[in-house]
């Protein structure tokens, strides 16, 4: 539902947090500039390991409600209840990737609502759930995050979407970032011969549908 509900409320120089089990929404302040770069590896859900981080994530919840009777969904679970409930290594690796994504999100929420810049180093840990935990990220995602974050005016990447290919989010200084996605491309390419495709962008209106003129016949 994520990416219908940003498409379909999505504010300039908002960020949209979202609360997937009930369907609760905030606007929140976010005015920075992003980078997204293409890893050029494409995707299919049906053909991914998504259905076994779906099972993998069933398996979790079953364990933490012998622990944590009634329990609703993962996000609810603290860490010290993940680690405790009985289930296998790695459905609890799903779980903590998805309890400290979580508590990341909040956090970032809070920080934005405060007036402060986002956090970088809260998409670069992140990532690193992702690639670690959750098992969602590919070589060349990780190097495009990791050779982003070396780059000056970067202050955080990662991997955007389901993974297994897709792209990278590089958040950054607006006045670097065109000189780091033309390095990024030219690396990469020399790297893997593959030309990512790049586009640096800003939270805009989500899209709208313009009714005036139905039966207007002039």
């Amino acid at each position: 539902m994520m990416d219908q509900w940003i498409s379909a409320l999505g504010r300039e120089g908002q960020a949209l947090h979202l609360e997937c089990a009930t369907g609760a929404t905030q606007m929140v302040p976010f005015t920075d500039t992003v980078l997204l770069v293409h890893s050029g590896g494409h995707r299919s859900l049906g053909d991914s390991p998504y259905a076994d981080r779906v099972a993998d994530c069933a398996a979790a919840l079953t364990g933490l409600r012998q622990l944590v009777p009634g329990i609703q969904q993962l996000a609810q679970a603290t860490e010290a209840e993940v680690r405790a409930a009985p289930m296998s290594d790695t459905a609890r690796l799903r779980a903590l990737h998805v309890v400290s994504e979580t508590a990341r999100v909040r956090q970032a929420v809070a920080t934005l609502l405060a007036g402060q810049p986002f956090p970088g180093e809260l998409l670069t840990a992140t990532h690193a759930s992702l690639r670690d935990q959750f098992g969602c990220s590919t070589a060349n995602l990780d190097w495009l995050a990791e050779a982003a974050e070396a780059m000056d005016g970067v202050r955080g990447a990662r991997l955007c979407g389901a993974g297994w290919g897709g792209c990278v989010l590089v958040l950054g200084d607006g006045a670097a970032l065109d000189e780091v996605a033309a390095r990024l491309a030219r690396d990469y390419e020399r790297r893997t011969g593959i030309a990512p495709h790049y586009w640096i962008s800003r939270a805009s209106n989500g899209m709208a549908v313009d009714l005036t003129h139905v039966g207007n016949r002039h």
